[in-house]
């Protein structure tokens, strides 16, 4: 699981392990719109083609050449899609959260 999801939801992930647990697929993901989000649940089964991965290669890859084992679990949330990479992407997620959680701290907590 990424650690840079700050705003999943854990409905998403008990969704995600309910569908791996009722024998889906081997491979897991949540699906917004149509598109492949974050996080997957991939079977043990496999770890070492992903550990094999080659120079360059990226999971993106191994899920190109897997795609048939792919079981998508469509969610009503954006938030298998966003991620924070950037300072700037850090700040535009605390300004969301402290807009939907409003703290008498929370002018203090944007200033960061």
């Amino acid at each position: 699981m990424l650690g840079d999801q700050p705003a999943l939801e854990t409905s998403v992930i008990d969704k995600i392990v309910a569908a791996y647990r009722n024998g889906q697929r081997h491979i897991v993901a949540p699906s917004y719109q149509m598109r492949r989000g974050h996080p997957l649940l991939i079977s043990r089964k496999y770890w070492r083609d992903i550990l094999a991965l080659g120079e360059g290669q990226t999971l993106r890859d191994f899920l190109r050449r897997n795609g048939e084992a792919i079981h998508y679990v469509e969610v009503t949330t954006p938030s298998v899609l966003q991620d924070m990479d950037t300072p700037d992407d850090y700040r535009r997620e605390l300004e969301g959260f402290l807009s939907a959680h409003p703290t008498p701290s929370s002018r203090e907590a944007q200033e960061v």
